[in-house]
């Protein structure tokens, strides 16, 4: 979450992370934490464990493929989900979700 935001406010052009569904939600949650105007494009190399959000994309994790995305810019736009809560000690916190969200059972299940 940390570099992600330091690299949104340094205005980096891509954040390029490796790792699963996870990584992805910490590093979107950096990157719209302060609300910057500018924000990178997030390229996904697939490396965890479930990888919905790469499979849902059509992101393989074939490395060539990868490299071939960047190379070509190409990019699409997303959906994401803004969720404002309190935490245990009644303060408001705002994260962000690009794939799903759940609460109650589900987390206390998991």
């Amino acid at each position: 979450v940390d570099l992600a935001e330091e690299f949104t406010a340094k205005h980096y052009d891509l954040i390029l992370a490796a790792g699963g569904d996870g990584t992805i939600s910490q590093i979107i949650n950096g990157m719209l934490k302060n609300g910057q105007e500018k924000i990178p494009v997030l390229g996904l190399i697939p490396l965890g464990s479930g990888n919905d959000f790469a499979t849902m994309l059509g992101v393989k994790p074939d490395g060539r493929a990868i490299a071939e995305l960047i190379e070509q810019r190409k990019t699409r736009s997303i959906d994401v989900g803004r969720i404002e809560c309190l935490d245990e000690k009644g303060n408001i916190v705002v994260r962000y979700t690009n794939n799903v969200c759940s609460v109650g059972m589900g987390p206390a299940t998991v």
